[in-house]
């Protein structure tokens, strides 16, 4: 069976794959559904600016938005300055290695440069090398979570 891949914007009416969404960044990062789901239902907003999903044949597999608000500001005000970020990137750990990822990390880049934006940012402490072959670019490292995180950027 031939698979179809679609990408599209996470609207606040798709409640049951915002509970989804919610609960795997619960699971991957620690951060309460409860917030996540107030968060995502109430976007676009001056805290996101927009959240895609990724399914294949229906199924949401993988999801990421560019947000102007990210948990590492609790930690590192200094990084309040750069705006916006690429944010919550996930892929069920199931689809993981089939380039998921990087596909929604390309479509959120091409959105962020049809609204116009000349620079995006980002942090991982998981995914580095990645980023780098998209063309990202390490501005800096801090302490997060326990992990030495690395903050990149990316002209557009």
């Amino acid at each position: 069976m031939e698979k179809l891949i679609t990408i599209t914007l996470l609207a606040p009416s798709d409640k049951e794959q915002i509970a989804q969404i919610a609960r795997w960044y619960e699971e991957e990062w620690g951060t309460p559904a409860e917030i996540n789901i107030q968060r995502l239902s109430t976007h676009p907003n001056q805290d996101i600016i927009f959240h895609l999903k990724l399914s294949i044949n229906g199924e949401v597999v993988a999801a990421g938005g560019l947000w102007n608000t990210v948990n590492i500001f609790n930690f590192h005000e200094n990084l309040k300055q750069y705006r916006p970020w690429i944010a919550a990137l996930y892929t069920l750990e199931s689809f993981r290695g089939r380039g998921l990822g990087s596909l929604v990390l390309e479509h959120i880049e091409q959105r962020a440069l049809e609204l116009g934006l000349e620079k995006i940012y980002l942090y991982t402490f998981t995914a580095q090398d990645l980023y780098r072959k998209h063309g990202w670019v390490k501005i800096d490292t801090v302490e997060y979570k326990g992990h030495a995180t690395v903050v990149m950027e990316k002209q557009l």
